[in-house]
């Protein structure tokens, strides 16, 4: 269904575009540019939370509701697709479509990525975590200063200390309509690119298809 809207954009010119709104959000767009400016020296390892209490939906599982959005984070940040996905979940308020999920995901150098996705939590958490060998963040949505920055080393060879970020805030969504306008009035692709869109769902498939097969390792 992606690649047909990709080619109807394509044959009708027009600007196509998803709001993987997270992209948007200044927090995010921080921790980007200190991951591309090597500020956390070689990564390691991430792992992100995205759970609340409700809603319980029917008609997906909570691997494509709330999963999505932290992969397609992490892979941004890292600007690198994941060579393989495994999943576990289960279905405890639905009858079919389970609602907490863990997943494991597997990049270049041996980059690892756990998230654990879930309808009943008791609390609403946005969390994610960068870990290098230089320094750590730690990413918490539902704060104000959303970014704690760490500056200890995996080797442990200096006294911790730790900085939070206090960012001007800008609304994800308005900005993600921004862009969009933007891209309309100057014909240019969007910050998100067709290519981008195919790979989060290929990405989700593998990670459902590991889930209904007991966390089977799927090679991408």
């Amino acid at each position: 269904d992606v690649k047909e809207l990709i080619s109807l954009a394509k044959k009708k010119k027009k600007i196509l575009m998803t709001d993987h709104i997270f992209l948007f959000n200044t927090g995010i767009t921080k921790i980007k540019e200190m991951v591309d400016k090597k500020n956390l020296g070689k990564i390691y390892y991430g792992h992100g939370t995205y759970a609340a209490f409700g809603p319980v939906r029917q008609d997906v599982s909570a691997i494509w509701d709330l999963s999505i959005h932290f992969i397609y984070t992490f892979s941004y940040l890292l600007n690198r697709f994941p060579k393989s996905v495994s999943a576990i979940g289960k279905s405890y308020l639905s009858s079919d479509n389970p609602d907490i999920a863990f997943l494991n995901l597997e990049y270049e150098n041996n980059i690892l990525f756990n998230l654990k996705v879930s309808w009943i939590d008791p609390i609403r958490i946005r969390s994610l975590t960068i870990v290098g060998d230089k320094k750590m963040i730690v990413f918490d949505d539902n704060l104000t200063d959303k970014i704690a920055v760490y500056d200890r080393s995996a080797l442990m060879d200096k006294k911790e200390s730790m900085l939070k970020l206090y960012l001007s805030y800008k609304e994800p969504l308005a900005e993600v309509f921004s862009q969009f306008m933007s891209s309309l009035q100057s014909r240019q692709n969007p910050k998100i690119s067709a290519s981008d869109i195919v790979n989060i769902i290929v990405i989700l498939e593998a990670a459902e298809y590991s889930l209904r097969n007991e966390g089977l390792k799927v090679q991408l």
